[in-house]
């Protein structure tokens, strides 16, 4: 990775100050298996509610949750305080009503220091979809919400990522001993990425990514490191949205591996409110809520055999280009994982 802090990390990844050209000299060398710039991408998600879905009948704030069958696996549990999982993000509001108590204290990657208060809505959104209580039955409920929320705050106030940023909270985190870590930013087909789940899955945390909201029908490859969530819309198809000036949808691809809703879903604000938009960076934290419910069964369970609980409870609804192994199924994870006790 290079980028402007002479850090080595690990044993198979350094950040070097370079330049292009040297860069490329480097690559040629056969020493290296990727040579990545550090650069500054955009949190791209789509904040809209859809025309598709919010004149709908069926429409409730909780419908993502019916849908994963969610209620039914909080018959088992509703997650443990023990297990912690890592919001990689624009930081969280700790004070959020449905949030209160739930919040560690984390890390601020741009300015090195405790600082994780929100400067976008998005980490406190996909912190609610994984741990929110829906006190007094007013806001929404979140997947696992008796886990705690681990915030490592990477986003700029402009809504910049620096990469490196985003790749060090991954190892952070995984350091710090959370066993769930969200990523809901590109770069989920990055040899980097990869390279930073492989290190949090060694030290036994699944890596949860959203498939990003571009409408690419791409050709990026399956990364056994990372979980990549695609996002349904509420009739189980592929999350699209359009608006005057682009189309939004949830990227295809033998990458993805897990679908969850990704449209229409009503999400938590920073301000202590909350809003209804679209994308699977809310369709990533959906299957980070279900993981944790899974480690909360059996804390014991290694990242791979989480990974085959999600995917072999999965409901099939359609090409796995576009879904993976289809639809995840909280309760029917939950009670597989009861099975490995």
């Amino acid at each position: 990775i290079l980028t402007n802090n002479n850090l080595i990390i690990g044993k198979e990844a350094w950040q070097i100050v370079t330049n292009d050209r040297v860069a490329k000299k480097l690559l040629r060398t056969n020493a290296f298996k990727f040579v990545e710039k550090d650069q500054l991408t955009k949190v791209d998600f789509d904040n809209k509610p859809s025309s598709n879905t919010k004149s709908l009948s069926g429409w409730n704030k909780t419908w993502h949750i019916d849908r994963i069958n969610a209620p039914a696996a909080w018959t088992i549990t509703e997650g443990s305080e023990d297990v912690i999982v890592a919001v990689c993000d624009s930081g969280v509001n700790k004070y959020h009503p449905e949030l209160r108590g739930k919040v560690l204290r984390g890390w601020n990657f741009l300015n090195n220091n405790y600082d994780t208060s929100p400067n976008t809505n998005h980490g406190t959104a996909v912190s609610g979809f994984i741990a929110a209580s829906n006190r007094d039955n007013y806001g929404t409920s979140g997947v696992a919400p008796r886990v705690k929320i681990l915030p490592g705050k990477i986003v700029t106030t402009s809504g910049g990522v620096p990469t490196s940023a985003m790749l060090n909270c991954i190892r952070w985190a995984a350091n710090k001993g959370a066993k769930v870590i969200n990523v809901s930013m590109t770069g989920v087909n990055s040899s980097s990425s990869a390279s930073a789940a492989r290190y949090a899955n060694k030290k036994g945390a699944v890596v949860v990514w959203a498939a990003g909201n571009q409408n690419w029908y791409t050709r990026w490859l399956d990364k056994p490191e990372i979980i990549a969530v695609a996002g349904t819309d509420i009739y189980n198809r592929r999350y699209y949205s359009a608006t005057k000036n682009r189309a939004w949808g949830s990227n295809t691809g033998l990458f993805v591996d897990v679908a969850v809703p990704g449209e229409d879903l009503y999400f938590l604000t920073r301000y202590g409110g909350y809003y209804r938009g679209n994308g699977t960076s809310y369709s990533a934290p959906i299957v980070s809520g279900v993981a944790a419910l899974i480690y909360s069964v059996n804390p014991n369970l290694t990242p791979k055999q989480v990974v085959s609980i999600l995917k072999q409870s999965a409901t099939y609804i359609g090409s796995r280009r576009s879904f993976g192994a289809g639809l995840v199924d909280a309760y029917k994870a939950v009670q597989l994982a009861r099975e490995t006790i």
